[in-house]
């Protein structure tokens, strides 16, 4: 891929992100606009289209709180010692690649941390963080990058075997 198309493809992918978001729908005329031209220059291989998305649309933000979720984690195991940098860096790779995450596949992820918060509760109960399930699995996959040598390839894979462990039909295993 030439630098040219690499660049374009990185513009499509936060187009993309935008395209999503929840700003109002008039401003994101003219980003499809852009979106159309970048894709007839370098094609669609994916085939992806805002509309094609769960529910048409996934919260922007998502991929933001991702990146920033996978960078804190990075941080934690760089805190603990340089024997934990290897963790560290898988933790990087997976926030560096979060842009490249489908809407399908985020909000796949994010649903489960949604049904949390819908929760009927109790009056005066709150949804805390501390005590997420959601939270709890995302916290012990980022430490199996240490643990067990968990090593997705991407974010994409990683929130993969997230889903898989949140709906209970797997859990997180090695990988080169």
């Amino acid at each position: 891929m030439s630098d040219l198309s690499k660049a374009l493809a990185d513009v499509r992918m936060h187009l993309r992100t935008v395209l999503v978001s929840t700003c109002p729908d008039k401003h994101k005329v003219p980003l499809r606009e852009a979106l159309d031209i970048i894709e007839k220059a370098i094609g669609n291989p994916d085939g992806w289209r805002e509309q094609d998305t769960y529910a048409g649309f996934c919260e922007g933000d998502r991929w933001v709180e991702l990146i920033e979720m996978l960078e804190a984690a990075a941080r934690g195991h760089r805190e603990c010692g340089p024997h934990r940098n290897s963790a560290a860096e898988v933790a990087d790779r997976m926030a560096a690649t979060t842009h490249d995450v489908m809407p399908d596949q985020m909000m796949a992820a994010t649903e489960f941390l949604v049904a949390e918060w819908d929760e009927p509760r109790e009056p005066g109960e709150h949804w805390y963080p501390e005590t997420s399930v959601y939270n709890r699995t995302f916290d012990e996959m980022c430490e199996s990058f240490f643990t067990s040598g968990y090593n997705p390839k991407d974010a994409t894979a990683f929130l993969k075997d997230l889903v898989a462990r949140l709906s209970g039909a797997g859990t997180v295993t090695p990988q080169s």
